[in-house]
């Protein structure tokens, strides 16, 4: 299982998270996915806990992206969007017992306009007339049905409902279609990689991962300390000294994900995510610096391989 702990941020926008108790908190991938890989081994499937990962990644990617200035969102409305994510993606069984863990099923909202209007503003895109019919419906639904305090899960399905269905009434609007492929295996991302690319690959300072169809991400694992032994690196070598090497990994690292995304995404930019999983034995070994302490100078290293790659990554992950 990836540990979050030692996350390099890449984005400066944080994500709090408002919990029931009205108490903010930060959000917490690691902790998410763990809570995933659970359900995902209680539903019998354990060979599949490693999607438990993806589904945290792409609830990240969401929050960290989303227009909402405040950066704040309910314990409620993230549960609601992994139960959904989980069953549109087929693991039905998987969302139910996400939803028993403490998820969404338990949490409900008064049902007056205002509190659900605030609530489906968050998930809904369409226009403000539109939306304003949709919260009376669901609203008025409530009523007919005398139910007072709805789950999220319900508000939420009846709202896309109503969105589907004037949607259908309309003319549709005019809108960029971006097509991706579903999933891609590591040995047809393999098969893609330009020539200082694969050649790292071979050696196995570079690794890239296939493409999930949960969270269509690229994801590139940076061996540093098999860097280290190709090139002969000492005992107490200067981030100077290595500098022209990781301009040469993050150029390389730049040029396959050109390659990827021409292929699989129509020329789009794809969220790019790098591991580098020894970083704190190489700080240790070449760097001579304390593992407890070892993310600054792993961050600096970790940055300038970023930029030589083009920058703008969606995160960077050491330990």
């Amino acid at each position: 299982m990836v540990c979050y702990s030692n996350m390099v941020k890449i984005a400066e926008k944080t994500i709090k998270v408002q919990e029931y108790s009205g108490a903010l908190a930060d959000f917490d991938a690691g902790e998410l996915q763990g809570a995933l890989a659970r359900c995902f081994m209680d539903a019998g499937m354990r060979e599949l806990a490693s999607i438990a990962g993806d589904v945290a990644m792409a609830v990240e990617y969401t929050l960290l992206n989303s227009q909402r200035s405040d950066g704040v969102f309910g314990r409620g409305e993230i549960n609601a969007a992994v139960v959904r994510m989980l069953e549109e993606t087929g693991f039905p069984e998987v969302a139910e017992l996400f939803r028993r863990s403490g998820g969404e099923s338990v949490i409900t909202l008064r049902c007056d306009s205002a509190e659900v209007g605030d609530f489906l503003r968050k998930y809904l895109a369409c226009s403000s007339e539109r939306f304003g019919h949709i919260v009376e419906k669901v609203t008025s639904d409530m009523a007919k049905l005398g139910i007072s305090d709805a789950s999220l899960h319900l508000l939420l399905e009846l709202a896309r409902h109503y969105e589907r269905a004037m949607a259908s009434a309309q003319p549709p609007e005019k809108r960029v279609v971006r097509r991706r492929d579903a999933a891609v295996k590591q040995s047809e991302i393999q098969s893609l990689l330009p020539a200082d690319a694969a050649e790292f690959s071979t050696s196995g300072v570079l690794r890239f991962d296939g493409i999930s169809e949960v969270f269509p991400c690229i994801h590139v694992c940076f061996f540093i300390n098999k860097l280290a032994e190709r090139e002969g690196f000492g005992a107490n070598v200067t981030e100077l000294e290595i500098a022209p090497w990781l301009y040469r990994v993050g150029e390389a690292i730049g040029a396959a994900r050109s390659m990827i995304e021409k292929k699989y995404s129509s020329g789009e930019t794809m969220p790019l995510a790098m591991s580098v999983p020894d970083m704190s034995d190489f700080v240790v070994a070449h760097l001579g610096g304390e593992r407890l302490k070892f993310r600054r100078s792993g961050g600096d290293i970790a940055r300038a391989v970023e930029a030589a790659a083009g920058g703008n990554f969606y995160k960077i992950k050491l330990s």
